[in-house]
């Protein structure tokens, strides 16, 4: 197959400081080929959202042929006010 996985995503995600949140939230990969050899990978895997600040995280996805794909996509701690 020379269809890649496709990922789909928010760029940027705006999340509360101290609040319950995973890196998987969201996103959504697909493939209309071989089908996929995994679901995805995110690295890093978790955020730490008891500190305040900008985190980049990564998504990898593999089809069983070996196309791949790779998004990034910027997650922001902060106070709500």
């Amino acid at each position: 197959s020379t269809l890649f996985p496709y990922t789909t995503l928010f760029r940027s995600t705006t999340v509360q400081l101290n609040s319950n949140f995973s890196v998987r939230t969201g996103v959504v990969v697909t493939e209309n080929g071989s089908g996929l050899s995994n679901s995805y990978v995110a690295t890093p895997a978790s955020i730490n959202t008891k500190i305040e600040g900008t985190y980049e995280v990564t998504y990898t996805a593999v089809d069983k042929v070996g196309n791949y794909t790779e998004k990034k996509r910027t997650i922001i701690v902060k106070i709500f006010s």
